[in-house]
């Protein structure tokens, strides 16, 4: 799972105040949904991530270099089971508030809705579940700092 989407796992789960890995789930990892009316939030990234910027920072008293990339990858989240509608509505309707801005600011992730609700329900067997689907762009930075010894004094060897 890439930085952006445990990220955005987090935001989610913060924002609408459920539990991590009970409700507000990863999508790729392998599950079986045996109650199809208990709500459940999934989140996955579906396509390329692009990388918009790079930068690398040397700080010369610890002896590190950090490289940083911002990145910009889209997202899903899919709500299904019961009300799974109007928690979509709320959580839509909460990406606009302080909350979702502080908790924006501490993941250190930027959220963008992309499309309105989809209607998808879903088809088991001959039933149908509320299924919901919206579309985000996310936003996020990578960092890795390594350990880089300075150069005090250039050393010069002349070949004759």
């Amino acid at each position: 799972m890439n930085a952006g989407v445990k990220k955005l796992l987090i935001f989610v789960s913060d924002l609408l105040a459920q539990p991590q890995g009970g409700v507000v789930v990863y999508g790729r990892r392998n599950f079986e949904r045996e109650d199809f009316n208990t709500l459940q939030i999934v989140i996955d990234n579906v396509d390329t991530s692009t990388r918009l910027l790079s930068s690398s920072k040397y700080d010369g008293e610890a002896e590190e270099m950090q490289y940083v990339q911002k990145i910009s990858s889209p997202a899903t989240i899919d709500f299904y089971g019961e009300n799974a509608y109007e928690e979509c509505e709320r959580f839509v309707l909460l990406l606009s508030t302080q909350k979702s801005y502080e908790l924006q600011r501490d993941q250190r992730i930027e959220v963008y809705q992309e499309s309105g609700i989809i209607d998808l329900k879903l088809l088991t067997g001959d039933q149908y579940s509320e299924r919901v689907q919206i579309s985000l762009r996310i936003q996020f930075n990578i960092e890795l700092t390594e350990d880089v010894l300075r150069i005090d004094e250039l050393q010069s060897t002349l070949i004759t």
